[in-house]
């Protein structure tokens, strides 16, 4: 199902942006995409398997179902974190 998302690099804690795509990885693989990171394999992880991504040094994303129509910026961290989270994405780059 088609719907938009707000998505937040973990390790950072910046959101990396708002995309419409059709699943979670799909919404990752764009926004990588749109900053030039092509060839990067997407894993959807369950919240009981994220509390081993967080701290590993795995890259992964924080995927929010986002409703609303407001242009969030890069450190708009605590408001997008108060959007549902639909799930994570650990991001695995292209050797």
């Amino acid at each position: 199902m088609t719907r938009k998302y707000t998505i937040i690099e973990s390790n950072s804690g910046l959101v990396w942006g708002t995309v419409v795509a059709d699943t979670l990885t799909d919404a990752c693989r764009i926004i990588d995409e749109n900053i030039g990171a092509h060839g990067c394999t997407y894993e959807e992880s369950g919240r009981s398997v994220i509390g081993s991504v967080i701290g590993s040094g795995k890259d992964h994303y924080i995927v929010h179902i986002d409703d609303t129509y407001i242009d969030y910026m890069a450190d708009d961290y605590d408001a997008v974190r108060a959007l549902p989270i639909a799930g994570y994405v650990v991001r695995t780059y292209a050797a």
